[in-house]
């Protein structure tokens, strides 16, 4: 069996609670959205850089396509934005992230 590289960085594994949405500044200007491993054991964290202020919104489904969160809907400014995403089952979830023109899409993976 071949599992790509990528699969195994996006293993969330953790301790600690890490609370809210944390921001810095963002030097760069760019656009990017990857996931984290959370330092819970509950969950994730999905980093999300906007060049410019904008509306947000994250939607987490399960891989029934089932709409499982929405932890971000709203208006973000610019900058590095850290998103914690909590939850208790182990599986495979996919987030759509729009921020103003932008989407991004991507899969996390949750193991115990």
């Amino acid at each position: 069996v071949f599992l790509a590289p990528y699969v195994f960085s996006k293993v969330i594994l953790g301790t600690e609670p890490l609370e809210g949405v944390e921001r810095r500044l963002n030097s760069s200007g760019r656009f990017y959205v990857r996931s984290e491993r959370g330092i819970s054991g509950k969950g994730t964290v999905i980093e999300v850089s906007l060049p410019e202020e904008c509306k947000v919104n994250l939607r987490i489904y399960d891989i029934s396509g089932r709409l499982v969160a929405e932890p971000i809907d709203g208006v973000m400014n610019a900058g590095v934005h850290k998103i914690r995403w909590d939850s208790e089952t182990p599986g495979v979830y996919l987030y759509r992230l729009e921020a103003g023109e932008r989407t991004a899409t991507g899969k996390i993976i949750l193991v115990r």
